[in-house]
């Protein structure tokens, strides 16, 4: 409904989009002058007229039968232009009886230096053309799509230069797939989504593909048909690519229409983008993952080498893989203070944000990120199952999980240390829920998984009791850890030191979520059914962390409520399905536990200690929002952050396992 105040005595005019075949109908007040009825007629039209001020709009006076269509045309010259915004309505329209077309709506032809304009508003530009013969003849150098004295879409203050992601290259196979007619790929802000469209330009380029492309920061449509390469903003001509079933569509930001080309979509979790995509027939979706370590620093050793690489470590370890800020906005004080902000503003609420609640995303998506997971390493398949002693991984189909974690264990802390009170009783009320289901909330469980690990850092003897059937029942045991000042991870198995507290750089790492090597493996749950993917064990056992031919104690590290009640997990694939067959060392040494975390005390640790992002990385106390609290030492542990001993040592008993009380 039009926001215009109706003057006068109101009035109906059919109108129509130059270019369109199809009428509306607007009313007006006689009264109301032609100024006023551009606005009527803008926010009617919406979208057709974003990007324009009503006043950019022109209107030419016509009278045609709605039959006659065709005509119009032919009638769109200066005598019938409406240039006095002044006049009423009612002065310029007579005898308004009937559905006879009064006026033809059309947008300023936008003129470029050196662009060529025709008459149906379709835009050359040099550089976009120039963009599109390079990267027709471009090839894939060293992970890196380089252009020559030409930027992506030929744009004047873009980049020339494209790091092309391993996910990039997974993720372009199922969008080529020519059984697929509508694809989501989603992730977090600020990970290259728009790159990974990109990208796929590139690749159609290369096929001779015809190609239309949107993007939500960009007010005009990208046209790229053989020879001819265009921009334009008239909904005529981008209608008729979108009903061709040869076209590639691709979508970036914005939800698209349900047209007959290949669409799509490349978009943040915020729902609000693909919410009626979604319920489009046959539609296909992945998530694209943030980004490792590794990835940040070898696109910052080519695109960003004059960031310190501390720097990078120490907003990696605050921001998690987000490179818009470790490396795009790594040195401006202003977006780096968004982390902060956005911890001080999330409120009691943050529970709403999870899935991609709509409720101030900038917020939500700074806090909480989208995790996926990634396929299974070459070496790691094997489906031979008739070979001796084969082990059978079956591999999920990767990038079709949704999973929630905080941004880093740096969020984690801030959030879970602010909301402690509300978290534990939401938490205490989950598991309540878990009893009796068996399953459990999992940004709740994050939450726990965050308040463990500090606890366990923090040192001291922890209360245990084996899963294992050889055990007494109700036999307590004790499992001793020593205080780690700091936060280490591996983001390489190589990378992990012995008798030292480790935890995955990758949230969703398989089998465990923390280590002491080589005998102690701990995996945080609410959940009374977490079964251990054998992959993680094996990843671990072959590169040389983990015990060989010893006991080696896996705890499950669940709240006291649920203590008394854990029994032993069973072993699954990276499909989830039961495993068949064993790693023979996996049965014979590796022995359950549950490992009791008290919440109902006060004892729960406060404080921040850095991130360590593997050996010979620190923390840059001088970073935006590096906190300065207790714990701000960088040096890593003199004793080991875990050393498991039995209280009565016998030659029956294997070193690693937690001692009797």
């Amino acid at each position: 409904m039009s926001t215009v105040e109706l003057i006068g005595t109101p009035v109906t005019l059919w109108c129509i989009a130059r270019g369109s075949t199809t009428a509306f109908k607007v009313t007006a007040g006689t009264d109301n002058d032609l100024s006023d009825l551009r606005e009527i007629i803008k926010e009617k039209r919406k979208p057709r007229f974003n990007g324009f001020a009503p006043d950019d709009l022109i209107l030419w006076r016509v009278n045609v039968g709605q039959n006659a269509i065709n005509t119009i045309n032919d009638m769109l010259n200066d005598d019938n232009k409406l240039l006095i915004s002044g006049d009423t309505v009612g002065e310029t329209f007579h005898g308004l009886e009937g559905r006879n077309i009064r006026v033809v709506v059309g947008v300023p032809i936008i003129e470029q230096p050196g662009a060529e304009t025709s008459r149906n508003e379709r835009i050359r530009d040099e550089d976009l053309n120039n963009y599109w013969n390079a990267i027709k003849v471009l090839d894939e150098k060293d992970l890196f799509l380089k252009l020559s004295n030409v930027n992506i879409l030929g744009e004047q203050d873009g980049t020339s230069t494209l790091f092309i992601r391993k996910c990039y290259q997974d993720l372009s196979t199922v969008v080529l797939n020519d059984a697929i007619r509508r694809i989501r790929i989603t992730g977090n802000p600020g990970i290259g989504k728009t790159y990974f469209g990109y990208y796929l330009l590139y690749l159609l380029a290369k096929r001779g593909e015809t190609i239309l492309y949107e993007n939500v920061a960009r007010k005009s449509s990208y046209v790229f048909d053989g020879e001819e390469v265009f921009r334009t903003y008239d909904k005529i001509i981008t209608d008729l690519y979108k009903s061709r079933r040869d076209v590639w569509y691709i979508v970036d930001g914005m939800e698209p229409e349900k047209v007959n080309a290949k669409t799509i979509l490349v978009c943040s979790p915020k729902k609000s983008h693909y919410a009626n995509f979604d319920k489009y027939s046959s539609v296909t979706i992945r998530y694209m993952p943030e980004w490792s370590l590794y990835e940040i620093h070898t696109c910052k050793n080519e695109m960003f080498p004059d960031i310190d690489e501390k720097r990078v470590d120490t907003l990696f370890s605050m921001w998690g893989g987000i490179p818009r800020f470790v490396l795009e906005n790594a040195d401006d004080i202003v977006q780096q203070q968004k982390l902060m902000s956005a911890v001080d503003l999330c409120g009691d609420k943050i529970f709403d944000y999870i899935g991609g609640h709509d409720a101030n995303p900038e917020i939500s998506h700074t806090i909480i990120h989208l995790w996926t997971n990634l396929p299974t390493e070459e070496k790691e398949k094997n489906t031979d199952e008739n070979a001796n002693n084969a082990i059978e991984y079956i591999e999920e189909v990767p990038y079709t999980k949704q999973l929630y974690y905080f941004a880093s264990d740096y969020v984690a802390n801030l959030v879970t240390e602010k909301f402690k009170q509300n978290i534990m009783g939401r938490l205490l009320r989950d598991i309540e829920g878990s009893l009796l289901t068996g399953t459990s909330d999992q940004f709740l469980g994050c939450c726990f998984e965050q308040i463990a690990h500090r606890m366990l850092r923090e040192g001291g003897n922890f209360i245990a009791r084996s899963l294992e059937p050889a055990f007494r029942e109700n036999e307590v045991l004790h499992q001793q850890f020593t205080k780690q000042e700091n936060i280490l991870t591996f983001s390489k198995i190589e990378d992990i030191e012995e008798s030292k507290y480790y935890q995955p750089e990758i949230k969703n790492f398989p089998s465990i979520d923390a280590i002491v090597a080589p005998k102690v493996l701990l995996q945080m749950t609410t959940s009374m059914t977490h079964p251990i993917k054998m992959v993680g064990l094996d990843k671990l056992y072959d590169g040389n962390k983990l015990a060989k031919n010893e006991d080696i104690s896996f705890y499950f590290v669940v709240p006291a409520q649920l203590y008394d009640h854990y029994q032993k997990q069973g072993f699954v694939t990276t499909k989830e399905a039961n495993v068949r067959r064993f790693s023979p060392w996996i049965p014979q040494y590796v022995k359950q536990y549950a490992l009791r975390i008290d919440l109902s005390g006060t004892n729960i640790p406060t404080g921040m200690p850095p991130t360590a992002g593997g050996p010979g990385s620190s923390a840059d106390e001088s970073s935006a929002g590096n906190p300065s609290a207790e714990g701000s030492s960088t040096k890593r542990p003199s004793e080991p952050a875990s050393t498991p001993s039995s209280s009565t040592p016998s030659p029956k008993k294997k070193r690693g396992r937690p001692r009797k009380k």
